[in-house]
C-alpha cells in the first residue's frame, strides 16, 4: 500500500459533503423516537462514519489503490440510504 503525503488545504470536496450529511443526520436523531433511537439511528451512525472513514482513507492512496475503499463506501452511504427510508 503506498501513502502519499496528505492533500493541502481543505478537504475533498466528497468530504465535504459527507460532513454536511452527517451533521444533518445528527440534528434529526432527537426526533427519532425512542425505541428506535438507540438501534436503528446506531447503526445508521456506524455506517456513516464507515463511509467517511473509507473515503478519507482512500484520499491518501494512489489511484490503483483506491477501488476498494471507495466501494466500501459506496456500500455504506447505500446501507444508509436504505435504512433511512
Amino acid at each position: 500500500m503506498t501513502i502519499k503525503p496528505p492533500p493541502h488545504g481543505k478537504f475533498l470536496p466528497v468530504l465535504e459533503i459527507m460532513k454536511s450529511g452527517y451533521i444533518l443526520w445528527q440534528s434529526y436523531v432527537p426526533t427519532i423516537p425512542k425505541t428506535s433511537r438507540y438501534t436503528l439511528s446506531e447503526t445508521i451512525d456506524k455506517y456513516f462514519i464507515q463511509s467517511i472513514e473509507n473515503i478519507l482513507v482512500a484520499s491518501f492512496l494512489e489511484k490503483q489503490e483506491k477501488q476498494p475503499f471507495v466501494r466500501k463506501a459506496i456500500i455504506s452511504l447505500d446501507t444508509v440510504n436504505s435504512l433511512m427510508n
